[in-house]
């Protein structure tokens, strides 16, 4: 960071930037190895420091109506002491307790909780980072939390606070703990060894967390919370002038220094070292670490480009053997000393080591041969796109910028990095290769599906026994007869259509360019979706998508293969295939650099008019499902754990043959598709007639509609096909109570199911209401009682009957008072006593409505939501507004309709002790066991 001091507190330094002008397209894609281009990037950041040493970053941004306040502290858990691994973590929550004033008033989580559109925080090794989201106008109340944050005297916080976030720390270790986390656990102590800050979770033991006190996390943040340490960045629709003004009153007095030194984080060395693990893991994995560059340094920036080209050859080994289920590379570890991961998966676990030694042939042939051109300027260029991509939308800017103002070697932020590609060259490249990727610079860690699949559990000592805590939530204070007036809606941004036609084909066509970033994204949509998919086949719509190839064709000429080389080539240069469906609809969505945005748009053509089904393609998902079937018969751990709860609450719900439940049954029909059928459902599905395509970002509206014309006017006349009959939900005359009993386990687990009248518009404005309802009076479970991390609140409103789901984890030693507490929140909902939870949940609802941010991907989400239910343009200020004239009538009426007991689905999972004690405390017999 750059250091400078202002008379008052802060200095303004230079605003780094850069235009964008609007790309052209030609018929055909042109060779992106011979037409490598400068990027033009749009940087807007003025950098300061205080006095006090604080660093301080502003991201103004008029394309958005929302401010983001992220403080990074720089520490985290590699300053833990030795046997209270953890503290870094609890102080984190412990900060969230704080009173907003000296003479008190609300805790920084209650008082965010009533002014942020949302707030959250995390805590690796090395930083502690912290964010809050609101209106422009909320803009000074999120300063004043993050001020608050820092000077705070933790003295002054209620030490049964401090000690209900303990148990709320506990509950979240539990509900994290599991086979991935116990794998990644065992790698890290493998690759650092003992001693090592990196060695200890981020969250600690139960043991380690029952020995740290009250006086060990105000220690923790008098020591390390303090401006010298710490990185603001605001971002948003903000006046730099004044909000530099208000950050010099508010932060430029803060006197506090760090009393405590940053530990020092020792480099590591690898010498092709092996270890091995049984663990409860579903397949034979081995995990490749090497000793993967700092983040912002020139090595880090070939490593980049580095792991897509090893992302592409380990695919590659994957297609070749079949025995290998999955392959990925990551990052991991913590920020000042990194791990480049390699990941590989096999079917067959004696066939483990064949798979690592067949992964470092190709790396020795890659040394060997060296990094070929046209490879090392695709890598670079994806690496670039994906660099842009991710600084593009608003609530992504901050943390990055907060990354380099943290880790970087230099002070130019993304640009800098840019200029950095400008200037990489092959020979380095090729250099960084073979320094890399070599076994004996590697350590490989062997995890072998464990023959006892019993979890392992660290127990607390006698320290940390729960207790129940007699602390009053607060909320905002509200005026009760505020419930009958309609609050003042503010306008919502705009942004304008520049261009809506109809092809001849049937086609709609959606144009919104000139954004600033020089990125694209393209998307058509086709109304047809799981609902489409036939009677005993459900899993034909989901493969149909996903299986299609792009299926290149015979090449009768050179300049054919030239133009197919070159859009293969293009698409690995920064452009993104994704597919995805809902009930009604299936999306094709292709994103990249503008400057390629002619090459990704006829992909997408050739895609959808000529792409294939490879009967290996089919096959291969068969041997995948077949494999996944028989674990799951062995196996009731994890994914499939949750995938049969919510099969079960379906099928109870609507039926075993209603669509909803159908569609959950992908897995076991896959045998029973042929590519015929995937053929059938693409030929009478995948059709312009009735399509939506939707392209948002930088680009020349003129040109891209004469190109869409073009390539796609094909498809036959007529009508799509309608939208099948969506049966309601099974008719029922009272609740229903489902147990599922597992072996172990430190918590049960809750879902309650309300099943609702079908309809997305009718009733979008009191279901968002009711939901934050609901959920504020959950919040008791966490608030009061520290039973557990949290309670999720859904609501889905579909074209057939919607579902509101609520589902908990709660610790066995506090699950009788949780279970009670869950089900008097719902009645008390019921009883339509509490007004002023309404004009607060109002208030959330209508915040959550207005805050809106116009990047490609934010407009093209909402321009597809209209879309998909045929809304108006201005459905969301419409929105806005029938919130805003909701009445507490209006939301009884719904609980009536909507959370009425005979509506009520409820499961409960856990020791049979525990699930069986929950029930007959609540009164409860007439419990359904299900496998």
């Amino acid at each position: 960071m750059a250091r400078a001091v202002a008379a008052h507190a802060l200095l303004a330094a230079a605003v780094v930037g850069a235009a964008c002008s609007a790309p052209g397209y030609i018929n055909h894609p042109p060779n992106p190895v011979a037409t490598y281009h400068q990027m033009k990037f749009p940087q807007r950041v003025r950098v300061f420091q205080a006095k006090n040493g604080l660093d301080i970053l502003l991201l103004p941004n008029d394309q958005t109506n929302l401010v983001k306040v992220d403080m990074r502290y720089r520490v985290g858990a590699a300053e833990d002491p030795v046997g209270k691994a953890g503290l870094a973590h609890l102080a984190e929550h412990v900060s969230f307790q704080a009173r907003l004033t000296d003479s008190g008033g609300p805790t920084l989580a209650s008082f965010l909780g009533d002014h942020a559109v949302d707030h959250n925080a995390y805590t690796v090794w090395d930083e502690t980072h912290y964010t809050s989201i609101g209106l422009r106008e909320d803009l000074s109340a999120l300063l004043a939390v993050e001020a608050r944050r820092m000077s705070a005297d933790c003295a002054a916080i209620d030490p049964d606070l401090i000690a209900r976030e303990r148990d709320v720390v506990r509950s979240e270790l539990r509900t994290r703990a599991g086979p991935d986390r116990r794998a990644y656990d065992l790698l890290r102590a493998d690759v650092y060894g003992a001693g090592h800050a990196y060695h200890r979770s981020v969250g600690g033991t139960e043991a380690e967390l029952a020995n740290i006190s009250a006086d060990d996390v105000c220690e923790f943040l008098a020591s390390h919370y303090a401006p010298e340490r710490a990185i603001l960045v605001v971002s948003g629709n903000v006046d730099g002038d004044r909000v530099v003004s208000e950050l010099g009153k508010r932060f430029g007095g803060i006197d506090k220094v760090a009393s405590a030194r940053r530990r020092l984080i020792e480099a590591i060395r690898l010498t092709g070292g092996e270890s091995r693990h049984e663990v409860d893991v579903e397949e034979a994995t081995a995990i490749v670490a090497f000793v993967a560059a700092p983040f912002g340094t020139n090595e880090a920036m070939y490593q980049r480009m580095l792991t897509q080209m090893l992302r592409e050859r380990l695919h590659r080994l994957r297609s070749e053997h079949v025995f290998v289920t999955d392959v990925s590379v990551d990052v991991g570890g913590g920020g000042r000393a990194p791990l480049l991961l390699v990941s590989l998966s096999v079917d067959q676990p004696e066939r483990l080591r064949e798979v690592v030694d067949l992964f470092f042939q190709d790396m020795d042939a890659l040394n060997d041969e060296g990094v070929d051109r046209d490879d090392f300027v695709r890598h670079r260029e994806y690496a670039r796109a994906q660099l842009v991509h991710s600084a593009e939308p608003f609530m992504r800017q901050a943390s990055m910028y907060a990354d380099y103002a943290q880790y970087a070697a230099h002070e130019r932020f993304l640009v800098g990095d840019l200029d950095a590609y400008e200037r990489a060259r092959l020979a380095v490249m090729t250099t960084q290769a073979k320094r890399l990727l070599r076994r004996d610079a590697s350590h490989t860690t062997y995890l072998y599906p464990a023959s006892d699949s019993g979890a392992v559990e660290i127990r607390a000592s006698s320290a940390l026994t729960p207790k129940k805590y007699d602390i009053r939530e607060w909320h905002k204070q509200v005026d009760p007869a505020l419930a009958e007036t309609s609050p003042a809606v503010p306008e919502r941004m705009h942004f304008a259509r520049t261009r809506s036609v109809v092809l001849d084909s049937g086609l709609e066509v959606v144009l919104v360019p000139s954004l600033a970033y020089p990125v694209i994204d393209i998307r058509i949509m086709f109304r047809a979706g799981s609902l489409h998919a036939p009677v005993g086949k459900p899993g034909v719509a989901l493969l149909a998508m996903n299986l299609l190839s792009a299926g290149w064709p015979k090449i009768n000429s050179r300049r054919e293969l030239a133009m197919i080389e070159q859009i293969k080539v293009i698409l690995q240069m920064g452009g993104r295939l994704r597919r995805y469906m809902d009930e009604q609809t299936t999306t094709f969505r292709v994103t990249g650099m503008s400057a390629y945005a002619g090459g990704l748009l006829w992909w997408l053509h050739w895609l959808l008019e000529s792409g294939v089904y490879e009967p290996k393609t089919l096959a291969r998902v068969r041997q995948a499902s077949e494999r996944a079937g028989a674990r799951g018969r062995a196996d009731d751990s994890g994914a499939r754990e949750h995938n049969r709860r919510v099969r079960t609450l379906l099928t109870i719900l609507y039926g075993a043959h209603h669509p909803y439940a159908r569609a959950s049954q992908v897995s076991e029909n896959v045998a029973n598709i042929s590519e015929d059928d995937l053929q059938r459902f693409r030929d009478r599905h995948y059709r312009m007639q009735g399509a939506t395509m939707i392209v948002t970002g930088h680009f020349d509206v003129d040109v891209m509609e004469s190109e869409i014309r073009r390539l796609f006017s094909w498809g036959k006349p007529g009508a799509a096909p309608p939208l099948p009959k969506v049966p309601p939900a099974v008719a029922r005359t009272g609740a229903q109570y489902l147990a599922r009993y597992v072996d172990g386990g430190s918590q049960a687990g809750v879902l309650v199911a309300f099943d609702t009248p079908p309809g997305f518009a009718a009733h979008h404005a009191a279901r968002m209401v009711l939901r934050e309802m609901v959920d504020e009076k959950l919040s008791a479970l966490r608030e009061r009682l520290g039973a557990t991390y949290g309670v999720s609140v859904s609501q889905s409103s579909r074209v057939g009957p919607g579902l509101l789901l609520i589902s908990a984890s709660l610790d066995n030693e506090r699950a009788g008072e949780s279970f009670a507490a869950l089900r008097a929140a719902l009645d008390e909902l019921r009883s339509g006593a509490d007004r002023a939870t309404f004009v607060r949940a109002r208030r959330r609802a209508l915040r959550e409505i207005l805050a809106d941010s116009l990047d490609s991907e934010s407009i093209a989400d909402e321009l597809e939501m209209i879309a998909t239910y045929k809304l108006p343009d201005d459905y969301y200020s419409q929105l806005a507004q029938r919130i805003a004239d909701l009445r507490p009538a209006d939301i009884q009426r719904l609980v009536a309709r909507e959370l009425a007991p005979a509506h009520q689905l409820m499961l409960l999972y856990g020791q049979t002790a525990v699930v069986d004690a929950l029930y007959q405390e609540a009164g409860i017999s007439d419990v359904q066991v299900i496998d």
